[in-house]
Formats: C-alpha cells, structure tokens, sequence
C-alpha cells in the first residue's frame, strides 16, 4: 500500500470510471455517470471510495438531512487537492444527487472504525457530515482530508496575502 499523500498514486482509482446498478454478485456505483466526469480537467483526485451503500449524513443546526443512494446504487466520494466531491447514486428523481465540499471549508475530520461499518465525518461550520467508508480505510481519508484542508487553507491565506502585498 501507499500512503494517500504519494502524489503518483490514487487511493481507489479504479473508482473514477464506475457507473451502473448492482445485482446479486455486483457492487452497484452511480446510476448517471462516473465520478470522474465530475471532476475538472485539471483536477486530481488523490483518494477515491464508496460507501457501503448507506447514504451521506448531514447534520445542520436545524436537523438533519440524509441523502440516500437508490437500491443498487451506492454513494461515490473524491477526496482532490481542492474539494470532496460526493455524488449519491440514484438519489435525485432525474439521477445521481452531486454534492461538493471545498477543502478550505473543512474545520475537522473524525475516523471511526466499528464491527459493523466504518465511518469518517467532517465538520464544515456548524455541519457536519458522516458517511460510510467501504473500500478503503477510513484512516486514509482522514488522513488526508486533514492534512489537504490545512495545506488549502494555508495557500489560500498566503495567496491573499500575496495579492495584498501586490495592490
């Protein structure tokens, strides 16, 4: 294995280009179009992951809002250099319901893992929001997710800095 921050390897690749539902011997991914398309051209993703078919969790002040795949469809994520992309399979009445999360947005990141799913959760402000972890270690996305945030939020700042020293 690699570590999540090795700038040649994806954890998860092979995530990007899945779509279609599941059956009885197939996992099911997104029902409209692969994550990659999703993402821009000059954007890498650097951890790649499904969950285990539960849906994403968002907990905000005024209650919680849970964004469920359909049956046969599972919810994909790409953690990339600047944001968390998630697209929940079959969640919208036309498709797949897209999410996405800027990494400068992120305060915390939590990994848990437990007999029966692992789970990793964000805090963005006042929200937070937890989902499953399935096809890799919970402990890889954390692991980056927090070090990435901090690394986005850090040139952001030194990058207004700079503009400021420049007007």
């Amino acid at each position: 294995g690699f570590m999540a921050t090795d700038d040649k390897g994806i954890v998860g690749d092979d995530l990007l280009s899945k779509t279609g539902g599941g059956g009885l011997l197939r996992d099911g991914y997104l029902a409209e179009k692969p994550i990659e398309s999703y993402l821009d051209s000059d954007e890498q993703p650097r951890v790649v992951f499904a969950t285990d078919g539960s849906g994403v969790v968002c907990d905000r002040p005024g209650g919680q809002t849970t964004y469920e795949p359909t049956s046969n469809y599972r919810t994909v994520v790409a953690a990339t250099s600047h944001r968390v992309v998630l697209v929940v399979g079959g969640a919208d009445d036309d498709g797949d319901h897209f999410r996405e999360i800027p990494l400068t947005r992120i305060d915390h990141v939590e990994a848990a893992s437990g007999f029966r799913e692992s789970t990793v959760r964000f805090w963005v402000g006042d929200d937070v929001w937890e989902l499953s972890v399935a096809t890799t270690d919970p402990e890889t996305v954390e692991t980056y997710l927090s070090t990435a945030s901090q690394r986005r939020i850090r040139f952001e700042r030194l990058l207004g800095e700079a503009e400021d020293a420049i007007v």
